[in-house]
């Protein structure tokens, strides 16, 4: 056999053997991905079993949570007695009848002693009124006596009273929520359009939960809603640093719910004006004592020199004041009244 034939058959042989050692690996490789495969494929059908399977709550589960939305709805009974407390009832009245009810409330209200001639506040002051009293003979459409004109008249009255007990001594403005002239219905109806185009964007995203909770609504579910309602005013007013500290405690703690959320106040008066006044006149006639005893000549000068060598020394003059001395303040409180309306479906 010649050499190049044993070559040959040399190469071709490790060829063989190679080809035999490639074709192994990629048999080996192919039968474990088919063996992954298969087992991704049992253990994705056992997650799909686990996700898609039926809940079966048991009847333990089941009682802890009926015992809890029985606790929950009488938390919220009894939250709801106690926001309701100190709520603020109106009677339906008709326009006439407001007004004569404003007027009575007015005529009350003004005539509380205070530092304005001996009253409270000055002449054709209306409380925030003004649009239904004074000079103008109009009387308030139906339905703003029936949604917030009366409750707004009770809320004045009410604070008003509270800032009196706490010994004001003068009221000088008091500024309600305007809603019922024609710029502000304009702004209402404008936020009112506003309102509903977002409404109707959210509907759109939120209608399979309303859904949802219109049907657990007519199965009795027993859940509630607070509806709650805000309404501003702003009072003006003198008082002394006291009477101040008074009615912010007071409007803190008042029926219904009040925040106040800002207050702005300045002296009428410079504190420390009459004492200085006073300190003053006093340097003033000293200076002008010792100089009529220099110009009277040497020995009264030396007299008086050691006159006042010989006294004792003077005491450091302190200015000493307190609360009741102070000026009054001029006082502005800006505050929102809320009310809560509670309703349980059935």
């Amino acid at each position: 056999m010649k050499k190049q034939q044993v070559t040959l058959i040399v190469l071709g042989s490790i060829f063989l053997v190679l080809t035999a050692g490639v074709g192994w690996f990629l048999w080996q490789a192919i039968d474990e991905r088919t063996g992954k495969e298969e087992d991704l494929a049992r253990k994705t059908a056992e997650l799909d079993r686990i996700y898609n399977r039926p809940v079966f709550p048991n009847a333990t589960n089941i009682a802890v949570v009926k015992q809890n939305e029985v606790i929950v709805s009488n938390w919220m009974r009894r939250a709801a007695a106690r926001l309701q407390q100190g709520a603020i009832r109106v009677d339906l009245q008709t326009p006439s009848g407001f007004k004569q009810k404003l007027q009575d409330t007015v005529r009350e209200l003004s005539s509380q002693p205070g530092s304005v001639a001996g009253k409270i506040c000055g002449p054709n002051f209306f409380f925030g009124f003004d649009r239904y009293l004074g000079e103008s003979s109009s009387l308030p459409a139906n339905t703003n006596v029936a949604t917030r004109l009366a409750y707004q008249l009770a809320v004045i009255d009410k604070i008003c009273k509270e800032l009196y007990a706490d010994g004001i001594l003068e009221i000088r403005s008091v500024t309600r929520e305007l809603f019922d002239d024609a710029e502000a219905k304009q702004r209402e109806l404008e936020a009112q359009q506003q309102e509903e185009e977002s409404r109707n964007r959210r509907r759109r995203n939120r209608r399979n939960k309303k859904q949802a909770q219109e049907n657990a609504a007519q199965q009795g579910d027993g859940t509630a809603n607070f509806q709650i309602a805000k309404q501003s005013f702003s009072f003006e007013f003198v008082a002394r640093p006291d009477a101040f500290t008074k009615v912010l405690n007071s409007l803190a703690a008042m029926e219904p719910f009040t925040a106040i959320t800002k207050v702005e106040y300045r002296a009428t008066a410079d504190s420390l004006g009459p004492y200085t006044q006073r300190l003053k006149s006093s340097d003033d006639a000293l200076k002008l004592q010792q100089q009529q005893e220099e110009d009277s000549g040497d020995a009264l000068a030396e007299a008086a020199e050691k006159k006042k060598a010989a006294a004792p020394a003077q005491p450091k003059r302190i200015i000493v004041t307190s609360p009741d001395l102070e000026p009054p303040l001029l006082v502005k409180i800006e505050a929102d009244v809320y009310s809560f309306d509670y309703k349980e479906t059935e």
